[in-house]
């Protein structure tokens, strides 16, 4: 089927197990909470690890609203990470983003960051794309996204197997179910996108905000949007009980941030743009 053949390779690229440098020049940045249940810090423990094996620890910033959820990444491995109490909504609990990315920007030392929620895998493969696009390429501004494969997991991810890439790539390959057109949970992206894209006071958690951002980068004429969901697997982590975003409290909210902005200009009804299928096949393929 078309999604099985979308993550084919990047299954196949996972057999040989090795061990490969970091990326030195990305730092990622998230909205981060501590669950109240054990099977959603799994899953948050498990994408965590999968970052700090992609990117130094310190170029990883997380932002939350207590310290409580700071603790909780010391005493999980993560005492490298950057926990910043910042960034919390002045009414809802929730993180805005539009703060976390001006943030993320100013205290980032790093030249390429990448906005991503704390339930999302980044395999080793990642780091292949990333260099091919954002290094090797002679794209200006590049903006690089892509649909989030959905995998149902409540337990931590066994990263002692040196086969463990690929065993989360079968189970997503044979288990997992490609999302929606918009269902995209990283934007990877240069320091100085945010002179091109105004950034309102979405908050995280609920949807919309993503929808926002992929049609603002596509109408932008100094941005080149990167389709990478044919070339990397994101993994969404997702465990029992899983809310869906219509269920979220809080949806309005971002609604009426977008009906303000009156932004939304997604083409083809919703899908994205064909170019940036083009720009997979040139940069990110070849």
């Amino acid at each position: 089927t078309e999604t099985r053949s979308r993550r084919a390779a990047s299954l196949s690229s996972a057999s040989s197990p090795k061990r490969r440098k970091g990326i030195s020049s990305l730092t990622l940045y998230s909205p981060f909470y501590v669950s109240d249940n054990e099977s959603g810090n799994n899953r948050t423990w498990s994408a965590l690890s999968s970052w700090k094996r992609l990117v130094p620890q310190r170029n990883i910033i997380l932002f939350t609203e207590d310290d409580a959820s700071c603790s909780w990444l010391r005493q999980n491995g993560f005492k490298g990470i950057r926990c910043l109490l910042e960034c919390t909504h002045p009414v809802l609990p929730r993180q805005d983003i539009g703060c976390m990315a001006a943030t993320a920007a100013r205290v980032a030392s790093t030249p390429h960051l990448c906005m991503i929620n704390s339930d999302i895998m980044l395999l080793p493969h990642f780091r292949t794309y990333f260099r091919r696009v954002f290094v090797k390429s002679n794209i200006e501004e590049p903006f690089m996204v892509g649909q989030r494969t959905n995998v149902l997991q409540n337990d931590r991810t066994d990263f002692s197997s040196p086969a463990w890439e690929f065993q989360v790539l079968r189970e997503a390959f044979y288990r997992g179910e490609v999302d929606g057109a918009c269902a995209m949970d990283y934007f990877v992206h240069t320091k100085h996108v945010w002179k091109h894209i105004s950034m309102p006071g979405f908050v995280t958690g609920v949807w919309l905000w993503d929808r926002y951002l992929l049609s603002e980068a596509n109408r932008n004429e100094q941005i080149t949007t990167v389709d990478a969901t044919r070339a990397f697997t994101a993994v969404h982590l997702q465990t029992e009980g899983y809310m869906a975003h219509e269920a979220r409290p809080y949806q309005e909210f971002n609604a009426e941030v977008l009906r303000r902005y009156q932004t939304m200009a997604l083409n083809d009804e919703g899908k994205i743009k064909r170019s940036m299928v083009v720009v997979v096949v040139v940069v990110v393929v070849v």
